[in-house]
């Protein structure tokens, strides 16, 4: 008698230590955005010489984009590695370098968005100087807002 006791302590205790040592996962607040959304770009470059604009560029684009996870806290969309906090999307400055028809254009692209369920708004500035190889140099800037929707 006094082993049966003896046991059935042993097994209440046991499975109260199971049970109180079992925690529930947290949700992962992320996964709300994962999968594929619809992206609108929109936006414009402005090149400038000598302090003046010489013309101004439109971008306009759309089409769909995949959101995976990343590491602890980030989110890696269409490429770009963002920071999550809170509804708060942040990333890293974006070194740009490009070649086009003899232009060469070197600058940065800022990016900041906020996150809601169904829509998430990432806003960019993009800044830098322009050269060609005839000597010809200025300076561009610009903004794009980039729509996503599920």
């Amino acid at each position: 008698m006094k082993n049966i006791k003896l046991i059935i302590s042993l097994l209440l205790f046991s499975t109260l230590t199971v049970l109180t040592a079992c925690q529930k996962d947290e949700a992962d607040p992320r996964d709300q955005y994962l999968g594929t959304w619809q992206y609108t770009q929109t936006g414009s470059l402005t090149l400038y010489y000598a302090g003046e604009s010489i013309g101004t560029a439109p971008l306009s684009d759309n089409g769909s984009t995949e959101i995976t996870k990343s590491g602890e806290n980030d989110l890696l969309i269409d490429g770009q590695l963002y920071t999550v906090n809170g509804n708060k999307l942040t990333a890293n400055p974006e070194s740009i370098n490009m070649t086009d028809e003899g232009v060469n254009m070197v600058g940065t692209a800022l990016f900041t968005g906020q996150l809601s369920s169904n829509l998430i708004v990432i806003n960019s500035t993009i800044t830098g100087s322009w050269s060609e190889s005839g000597g010809t140099s200025g300076n561009f800037s610009g903004t794009v807002v980039i729509t996503l929707t599920k």
